[in-house]
C-alpha cells in the first residue's frame, strides 16, 4: 500500500500512477490481503462473477470482472479485535442474534426499543394488482409509460385517499416516473381530484435542504389542521404545477382531510418518519 500511495505521489516529472489507477491497485490489494488471510481460510467466502451490461449513454456491452465478498464477519471481526469499544444503532437490525452471526462477534450489551408502531391496530400489509375498472397496477418499464396504467393509479390513490385519514405517503421508484404521472394527472383533471381529499405535496427534486423542509413542514401543518376552515389563505410548500411555492385555496372544502406527500423511494423523504 505504502509502495502505491509512493508512486502516486510522486513530482510532476517523473512517471507516477494516476489517482483513479492507486485508489483502483488499493482496493485490489485490500481485497485481496483479506482473501489470503490465514493461509486462505477465507477464501470460499469470497466468489469470482462476471457482469456483462449496457450502458444508456455509451452503448454498447460492457463486461466486468469482479470478486466479491459474500461473509461480512471477514472484514468486521478486525475491526472488533482492534478496537476498544464499536458500537452499531440502526432501526432496522432486528433480530440482533442473527445479525451478531452474520458479523462473527458476540454483542456484550444489546437494546432492542419496543416499535412505536403497534403492529396489531396500525398496519395493515397488501400488494393491490389492479385499480378502478379492474385495470392491472403493473408499473414495469414497458407498462408505465402508458396512459391507461397512469390513469388507474390516479384513480387508485384518490380511492386510497377517501378512506386513510391524516397523511398518506406515495413512494414512486423513481423521479422520472413521478414526474410522467403527475404531469399526467394534471392534464387529465385527476390532480384536481385528489386535491380535494387531501392537500398533495410533491418531492422537490434536487432543492436546497431548506426547500426540502419548507415543504415537508407543509405537509405536517395540513395534517394537524385536519380538516380546513379557513378560504383564500395562502399556503407555504411547493405545490405541483407552481414554481414559486405558493398556492391560495379560495373555496372552502369540508371533505377534505389530512395531506398526501409524493416521493421517490430512497430519496430525500425516506429518512424522515410521518405521521
Amino acid at each position: 500500500m505504502e509502495a502505491i500511495r509512493a508512486a502516486s505521489e510522486a513530482e510532476p516529472d517523473i512517471a507516477h500512477l494516476s489517482g483513479i489507477a492507486a485508489i483502483t491497485l488499493e482496493g485490489l490489494f485490500s481485497s485481496l490481503n483479506y482473501f489470503f488471510a490465514g493461509n486462505g481460510a477465507r477464501a470460499y467466502d469470497y466468489q469470482l462473477a462476471l457482469q456483462r451490461f449496457v450502458k444508456k449513454d455509451e452503448g454498447g456491452w460492457t463486461t466486468t470482472f469482479n470478486l466479491w465478498c459474500l461473509n461480512p464477519a471477514v472484514v468486521f471481526k478486525n475491526i472488533a479485535e482492534s478496537s476498544q469499544s464499536v458500537i452499531l444503532t440502526s432501526g432496522t437490525l432486528s433480530p440482533l442474534n442473527t445479525f451478531s452471526s452474520e458479523l462473527g462477534v458476540q454483542f456484550g450489551t444489546c437494546l432492542e426499543a419496543p416499535h412505536v408502531i403497534d403492529v396489531d391496530s396500525q398496519v395493515w400489509a397488501a400488494a393491490i394488482a389492479n385499480g378502478p375498472g379492474n385495470y392491472p397496477l403493473n408499473a414495469s418499464y414497458r407498462t408505465a409509460d402508458e396512459y391507461a396504467f397512469q390513469d388507474a393509479v390516479g384513480s387508485s390513490l384518490e380511492e386510497i385517499c377517501k378512506i386513510v385519514p391524516g397523511g398518506c405517503l406515495v413512494f414512486f421508484p423513481s423521479y422520472k416516473l413521478l414526474d410522467k404521472v403527475s404531469t399526467r394527472w394534471q392534464e387529465t383533471g385527476q390532480w384536481s381530484q385528489l386535491n380535494a381529499q387531501k392537500s398533495f405535496f410533491v418531492e422537490p427534486r434536487g432543492s436546497s435542504q431548506d426547500s426540502f423542509e419548507r415543504v415537508l413542514k407543509g405537509y405536517y401543518n395540513s395534517i394537524r389542521q385536519g380538516r380546513r376552515q379557513v378560504s383564500g389563505r395562502k399556503i407555504r410548500g411547493k405545490k405541483l404545477g407552481l414554481k414559486n411555492g405558493n398556492m391560495v385555496e379560495s373555496q372552502k372544502d369540508s371533505k377534505k382531510d389530512g395531506a398526501a406527500f409524493l416521493a421517490v423511494c430512497r430519496g430525500k423523504v425516506f429518512c424522515y418518519s410521518f405521521i
